[in-house]
């Protein structure tokens, strides 16, 4: 083998060892939650967040789809995430939402708006109420994309179908839930 070869081959593993040493942290909270149980899931919405585009929840008519917002996120976060915690240690899961949109049907149908909830989730020791694991989930934006006019017909079709068939507070707290699991998971 020739001296240049030599040294490709050298500086090769080199750069693969030193790859193989810089490991990146993860970013999920699958290792924090390790050896602990759910014990209970408590959700918050905030009284400032806004549930469509002018309207606030701390309206009076508005405590009571607060209300139900808050059992719904309870319930699918529970059903959702439970199988990520395999221990023994009691954990709470505190959910506060502060942010939320849940898109009339006019919305969904036109535009093709989607419901969404947004908030920070803290994973606590119960016994001890340290944070074990927090994350602030946030909605991003929806990628809207008609392409000519049958596109567009094709993604207005697709959106009253979705509007008609859909409960928009479970539809966003299945979503929420699942981005907590995948969290959790990783």
């Amino acid at each position: 083998m020739s001296r240049v070869c030599r040294s490709a081959v050298i500086v090769c593993v080199l750069a693969f060892l030193l790859v193989g040493c810089a490991s990146t942290p993860k970013s999920g909270a699958g290792d924090k939650i390790y050896g602990y149980s759910l014990a209970v899931v408590d959700v918050t919405v905030s009284p400032d967040v806004y549930t469509g585009l002018f309207e606030r929840i701390d309206n009076i008519d508005n405590e009571e789809f607060a209300r139900q917002v808050e059992e719904s996120l309870e319930t699918v976060m529970t059903e959702t995430i439970a199988p990520s915690f395999s221990g023994d240690i009691p954990a709470r899961v505190l959910v506060h939402v502060d942010e939320m949109m849940i898109a009339s049907n006019v919305g969904r149908v036109i535009v093709g708006n989607e419901s969404f909830i947004g908030g920070k989730v803290d994973v606590l020791d119960a016994s001890t109420n340290t944070v074990i694991a927090a994350k602030h989930f946030r909605e991003q934006e929806k990628d809207i994309s008609f392409t000519g006019n049958i596109g567009s017909l094709i993604e207005l079709t697709k959106n009253i179908v979705d509007a008609a068939s859909n409960d928009r507070v479970e539809e966003a707290s299945r979503e929420f839930a699942e981005s907590v699991k995948r969290w959790l998971d990783s």
